[in-house]
C-alpha cells in the first residue's frame, strides 16, 4: 500500500528544489502517484506560502503521532505473537531470519522507517526523528542507509540552517561507523 499523500509531499519538495535523497521514493510509489500535479497549484502567492507552512506543521504532527502509534503497536506485538505462536511458528521463523528487527513484523518497521524518513525530510531539524531513524537503520543492519541519511542530514543542516547535526545524532552515527 502506497501512502499517496507522502508521495505527493516528497514529489512537491523534489519539484521545488529541496534536497531529497532519491532512495526515499521507489519507482512504484512515483508510478502510483501518477500525474496528479503539484501539491499546491498556486505557488508564489502569500496564501500558498502560509498554506505550505500549515501543511508542513500538520504533516509533522501527524507523522510524529503515526510513528509513536506504530512503535506502541510494535511494543505490544510480543503479547499478540505469543498468543498466536503455535499457529505461526514457521512463518515467524522465516520472517525473523529476513528481518531481525521486527521479529516477524516487517510491515510495522517499514511503516516506521517510511514515516521517519518523510518526517526528517519535512523537518530535518527534528533531532529525535533523526536519532530514531539512524537507530532503526542500525537495527535493520542497513549501514549504508544510515550513512546516506547522515550525510544528507549534514548537507541539509549546513545549507539550510548553517549548522550541524545534534551531538546525540553525531554520537549515534559514530557508534554506527565506529
Amino acid at each position: 500500500q502506497v501512502d499517496l499523500y507522502a508521495v505527493k509531499v516528497a514529489l512537491f519538495f523534489r519539484e521545488h528544489g529541496s534536497i531529497l535523497p532519491t532512495y526515499w521514493l521507489s519507482k512504484s510509489e512515483i508510478f502510483n502517484y501518477g500525474h496528479q500535479g503539484n501539491l499546491f497549484a498556486n505557488q508564489g502567492y502569500l496564501w500558498s506560502i502560509e498554506k505550505d507552512i500549515q501543511v508542513q506543521q500538520s504533516l509533522k504532527d501527524a507523522l510524529k503521532a503515526m510513528v509513536q502509534a506504530t512503535m506502541l503497536r510494535k511494543a505490544s506485538a510480543p503479547a499478540r505473537t505469543s498468543a498466536l505462536a503455535s499457529a505461526s511458528a514457521l512463518a515467524s521463523a522465516s520472517a525473523s531470519a529476513s528481518d531481525p528487527v521486527s521479529g516477524g513484523l516487517p510491515d510495522e518497521n517499514d511503516d516506521i522507517l517510511r514515516r521517519l524518513k518523510l518526517l526528517t525530510l519535512i523537518a530535518p531539524e527534528e533531532e529525535r526523528a533523526n536519532n530514531q531513524l539512524l537507530r532503526l537503520f542500525m537495527q535493520k543492519g542497513d549501514r549504508q542507509g544510515a550513512i546516506e541519511h547522515y550525510r544528507w542530514l549534514e548537507k541539509v543542516l549546513d545549507e539550510a540552517f548553517d549548522s550541524q547535526p545534534a551531538p546525540s545524532t553525531i554520537t549515534i552515527y559514530r557508534e554506527l561507523v565506529g
